[in-house]
């Protein structure tokens, strides 16, 4: 019997995405534990280089990515079986939101997609690694094609 009280499944909205999801809620279901995703919006900067001109960021493109990003978290949730998953959007870093809503919510387990590669290479854009050595708690690194 897993003795894990607190699933937090690190959500990307990749084409794998929903694989780790499965693996988070499968590992919450044996363990009875309650199941939470989380998904970071790295922040936008407040200008950004558009060839030689400084370009602000449209507020309306920030507050749509949001909205999407919302809209693609509740429709992983409803594919899920469990009744009840909690669901978190943070803005920051991948690593300091996905490990500061750990320690938030009192998890004692990040679930995470990892790409399978070697070496350096082995953690896709290195979050799963920063993630994997930052972390309060037991790591799942699911591997993903």
């Amino acid at each position: 019997m897993l003795n894990y009280r607190h699933v937090l499944c690190a959500v990307d909205f990749s084409s794998e995405c929903f694989d780790v999801c499965l693996r988070a809620e499968s590992i919450a279901k044996e363990a009875n534990a309650h199941l939470s995703l989380v998904h970071v919006i790295e922040s936008m900067p407040m200008m950004f280089t558009g060839g030689e001109h400084a370009l602000p960021v449209d507020a309306k493109l920030e507050e749509s990515l949001k909205t999407n990003a919302k809209d693609q978290m509740l429709s992983i949730i409803g594919q899920l079986t469990l009744e009840e998953i909690g669901w978190h959007m943070v803005e920051g870093s991948i690593k300091h939101g996905v490990i500061d809503c750990a320690v938030s919510e009192s998890c004692d387990l990040i679930v995470v997609g990892a790409h399978g590669h070697h070496g350096a290479a082995l953690f896709h854009g290195g979050n799963a690694n920063a993630i994997l050595h930052g972390a309060p708690c037991d790591v799942l690194a699911v591997h993903v094609e």
